[in-house]
């Protein structure tokens, strides 16, 4: 019954139009794929290689958010891009590894379809094994420890926003209409006491940025964010997997003919 099945399979495989059909497929998927690439690496390597360019753009747009009478020290704006860079830099480093096999696992699939060698279609299909194997490993480490990774970013947060606690009413009132969509401003100012909510504690210590401030609802807001990232990312999965399939295809479609 097995032998049968294959042999029928054969014989599909054995047509010319099957085998265009699947070589389109295959090189119309790796030309997303080769666009993601370039993106991945671009992006990673503004970060990993412009920390300067990051120094100067916040210091020359970032007290842009801000009104016109309210400043923030260069020592508060060059301690905060150092701590965006540092907690980019691991992220950007693994982006650029990620897009860097990406883009030669698209290289071998047009040079491996384009000139009809098999052997490069191998190759080809091992990185995408292996780009694949990659993104399981990595997706399951987030979901895992997803609460150490937004805690980190969380607490780079309360820490750069632990220097705006000296607003008046009205700059309060700015800040909170320009970004009350992305941070929960009221809720880290010590200023702001009572049980409405995301207000602070009354007895506001030392600690309560991290434990009873803002964390929370960071934290739930980051999740959220990044639970997306992550579940958009299964989608790059699919066409990947979709590759990888479509080679291991058409290398078998070359050993029966």
């Amino acid at each position: 019954m097995c032998s049968s099945s294959l042999e029928r399979f054969s014989q599909i495989m054995s047509k010319p139009k099957c085998e265009g059909l699947i070589s389109g497929f295959l090189i119309a998927a790796n030309v997303i794929l080769f666009l993601l690439s370039l993106v991945l690496i671009g992006a990673s390597s503004f970060i990993l290689w412009n920390r300067q360019l990051l120094f100067f753009l916040l210091n020359t747009f970032g007290t842009r958010f801000f009104p016109r009478n309210f400043t923030i020290p260069q020592d508060n704006l060059n301690e905060i891009a150092a701590q965006i860079w540092a907690l980019m830099y691991p992220m950007a480093g693994l982006t650029l590894f990620v897009g860097l096999l990406l883009f030669v696992a698209t290289l071998l699939a047009f040079v491996g379809v384009g000139l009809s060698r098999p052997e490069v279609l191998i190759g080809h299909a091992a990185v995408m094994g292996l780009l694949i194997l990659m993104h399981v490993i990595l997706v399951l480490i987030y979901f895992i420890n997803k609460q150490l990774f937004v805690g980190n970013v969380r607490d780079l947060m309360i820490r750069t926003f632990q220097n705006f606690t000296t607003f008046d009413n009205s700059t309060t009132a700015y800040f909170n209409a320009l970004i009350s969509q992305v941070f929960p401003s009221v809720c880290c100012r010590p200023d702001s006491t009572g049980t409405a909510p995301n207000q602070c504690p009354a007895n506001f210590t030392g600690t309560s940025y991290i434990e009873t401030g803002c964390k929370f609802l960071i934290e739930e807001r980051l999740i959220t964010l990044t639970d997306y990232f992550a579940n958009f990312s299964f989608i790059v999965m699919i066409i990947t997997v979709l590759t990888f399939i479509l080679a291991v295809l058409i290398i078998f479609y070359t050993k029966i003919n």
